[in-house]
């Protein structure tokens, strides 16, 4: 049975973009207007409130952190305000409230604007500063505009993250230290870099399997992720996850919550959330469908949706995964070899019943420094981190009831 946790987490999936980056797999769409924007925030407030109605404070006493992602939730400001309204009473005192948002649309108005409506921690997709890597991705600004939003955002959030995607075509271990060393000149606490993916339904995808680009080497991937672990090192920052630096007193909070398998509600086109349920000892993983018209149409749920039949689940545009000991192990496994607080074995004991019997391969990574046993903690040597996949499915192996 999994353990009791008075941390929940929110995430809110808004689908609108102006235009399509060419990397990106999540559910969006530049095909709106007002009033598909309209009928899709007050939906979503609806399912909003019906989920908070049944899990607060009956299954858990506060929110913890709230996220709003897409897509471009920083296209809008006003339809927030009912959001967070309904948010308000189940807020702790200390939670984390943070939006996405594209240097173009970070004005100061709204920047101030977010900030009132409640929002404390801003995570801003820079990607690059590189008009050849802007232009590869299909982003919207350019490297001034990153700039001049990045000041913008410090000037109104202590709490900012800068993401930057590296390792794309053509760009050399300079090209990307020139793009730390922008970020790293304004002093922010948060940075998460991000190894450029390909995934299959994406223009990068399909131009990648017509070869029209060639994809880097894991050799150079390794090389440029141990150059920016040096630099950052040297500039105070902990290296949390194998994509995410946080300088002291900054650690992103509502990320935390999946590294170490905590549970978060997910609502919108698209949107995943895991819960805890009777007579689901793994908990209950969902996701929305991904369509934001059909997300439009879905009726309020009433009750506890984490309850519902697979069947009755259709009905408000939920789908659960079927999920037993080994596919919770394995998540877990797959989060906590890529962090620094590594593999907690009595949890895992606690939940799975499994004990930790390692392989004659995982006790000579043991005796080469590669993995660490720090009393009943398993860590995974930090250089290993981007090869947490490989990791994980050796580790699981030592792992049986």
């Amino acid at each position: 049975m999994l353990e009791p946790s008075a941390a929940l987490g929110v995430y809110l999936h808004i689908p609108y973009c102006s235009a399509i980056c060419h990397y990106c797999d999540f559910a969006k769409t530049a095909r709106w207007d007002t009033s598909h924007t309209d009928a899709y925030f007050k939906v979503l407030t609806k399912h909003l409130g019906s989920w908070c109605a049944s899990l607060l404070p009956e299954v858990f006493p506060a929110i913890y952190t709230l996220n709003i992602g897409g897509g471009t939730p920083s296209l809008f400001v006003e339809e927030y305000r009912q959001i967070m309204t309904v948010l308000a009473p189940f807020l702790a005192s200390e939670s984390e409230q943070s939006i996405e948002a594209n240097p173009r649309d970070c004005s100061l108005v709204k920047l101030q604007s977010w900030g009132d409506l409640g929002f404390n921690r801003l995570s801003l997709g820079v990607q690059s500063f590189d008009p050849r890597g802007l232009k590869l991705l299909k982003r919207d600004h350019d490297g001034h505009e990153a700039r001049e939003s990045i000041g913008r955002a410090l000037q109104v959030f202590d709490n900012v993250n800068v993401d930057l995607i590296y390792n794309w075509p053509g760009q050399s271990p300079t090209d990307f230290l020139a793009d730390l060393e922008q970020v790293l000149a304004f002093g922010v606490p948060h940075l998460s870099l991000y190894d450029l993916c390909y995934p299959a339904k994406t223009p990068l995808g399909r131009q990648l399997r017509r070869g029209r680009i060639v994809a880097p080497s894991e050799e150079k991937q390794e090389l440029l992720y141990r150059l920016a672990g040096e630099r950052l090192e040297a500039e105070g920052y902990i290296h949390d996850e194998v994509s995410n630096w946080t300088k002291p007193g900054f650690l992103c909070k509502h990320n935390w919550l999946y590294w170490q398998g905590g549970y978060y509600l997910g609502v919108g086109a698209g949107a995943h959330g895991y819960l805890p349920a009777a007579g689901h000892p793994y908990g209950r993983r969902y996701a929305y469908e991904s369509s934001d018209r059909r997300f439009e149409r879905l009726p309020a749920p009433v009750g506890n949706s984490i309850l519902l039949t697979d069947e009755e689940a259709k009905l408000y545009g939920l789908r659960f995964e079927q999920r037993d000991a080994r596919a919770w192990l394995y998540e877990y496994i797959g989060s906590a070899t890529r962090c620094r607080l590594g593999l907690d074995m009595d949890k895992v004991a606690f939940i799975s019943g499994f004990n930790f019997v390692p392989t004659e391969l995982i006790r000579s990574a043991l005796g080469e420094g590669k993995l660490q046993l720090q009393g009943r903690c398993l860590l995974l040597d930090k250089k290993e981190w981007i090869r947490e996949i490989w990791w994980c499915e050796k580790i699981i192996d030592c792992f049986a009831p």
